[in-house]
């Protein structure tokens, strides 16, 4: 069998609450990273997570707290922890997009419109 190594590296950005009490923005934008590198003849993969969000953290718990006959879903399959951080990004992005379309209602209600003045020249 031919040995073949994948290697992948990339940034994702996300929202999450700060938890911070001061600033009219609860949110925070984020970002982590990822490194992996899977060896196809000997199924050894190496990963490095940088800066997990609050969710991953907590998936990733209940991944290897549910084992399966052999491993947690996390090591069953090279592109699992991948599925996983992408399954994590996306819970907070439809309230952030609701608090920011609040805020722009509020910006939007405070404008006050002239019309255009017509004249002859």
């Amino acid at each position: 069998m031919q040995k073949l190594v994948f290697e992948t590296t990339y940034l994702l950005k996300f929202v999450e609450p700060h938890g911070r009490s001061s600033g009219s923005n609860p949110w925070s934008l984020r970002q982590m990273g990822i490194y992996q590198r899977f060896e196809t003849d000997t199924r050894i993969q190496s990963c490095i997570l940088l800066q997990r969000s609050i969710r991953l953290k907590a998936m990733m718990k209940e991944s290897f707290e549910r084992k399966t006959t052999d491993n947690s879903y996390l090591l069953q399959h090279w592109s699992s922890i991948h599925l996983l951080m992408i399954a994590s990004i996306s819970s907070n992005w439809d309230s952030y997009a609701k608090f920011l379309d609040q805020k722009i209602d509020v910006i939007v209600s405070s404008l006050i419109y002239f019309p255009p003045v017509k004249t002859k020249l």
